[in-house]
């Protein structure tokens, strides 16, 4: 169960580290170039996509959020502006080369880019499957860090959450002579 998202890959593993929440800036930094550079452990994963949409080549990271989480993907100005609408959007987020040299690396995803193949896939659904080549894969859920069992199946529960609101507290206004 999550409230607002549950990623796979790189956002995943670097919240699994010790260090993450006393050094975030650098947990982070070294977990950006681990990611952009390569190394670290890689995974098969199966899932339906959606129709039309292009899936990144080296995937980094899945995402599965509460409604549309993202400027490019949500409608408005806002990054989420809804959390009711009881749809999961699946955001996908990839690199082009993540072997050779950093210049063929980077002019790659640049012919990439300009070609029109994007790195990051999304897409609506009320429900979603994910496998993995493993038994166990490290997820964030709402940034803890967890490990769950596989496949994961996502699915949204409408009306799950229940807000509680104290009632109204009476209030009254006083005055107060106070020397300046």
């Amino acid at each position: 169960m999550f409230i607002n998202n549950a990623s796979i890959g790189f956002y995943s593993s670097m919240v699994q580290d010790p260090q993450y929440r006393s050094r975030r800036v650098a947990v982070t930094s070294r977990y950006l170039r681990r990611a952009i550079l390569g190394g670290g452990t890689t995974m098969a994963v199966w899932l339906t996509v959606a129709p039309r949409v292009v899936v990144p080549d080296n995937l980094l990271t899945i995402l599965v959020s509460n409604n549309a989480y993202s400027p490019g993907v949500a409608p408005g100005a806002a990054l989420r502006p809804r959390l009711d609408e009881a749809l999961l959007w699946v955001h996908m987020l990839g690199l082009n080369e993540r072997r050779g040299p950093l210049f063929w690396r980077l002019a790659r995803t640049l012919v990439t880019l300009l070609s029109g193949r994007s790195q990051v896939a999304a897409w609506p659904t009320r429900e979603q499957t994910v496998g993995f080549d493993r038994a166990r894969v490290r997820v964030g859920l709402d940034g803890e860090a967890v490990e769950l069992t596989t496949p994961l199946r996502f699915s949204s529960r409408p009306g799950a959450l229940r807000l509680r609101i104290p009632s109204a507290v009476e209030t009254r206004e006083v005055r107060i002579e106070m020397q300046a």
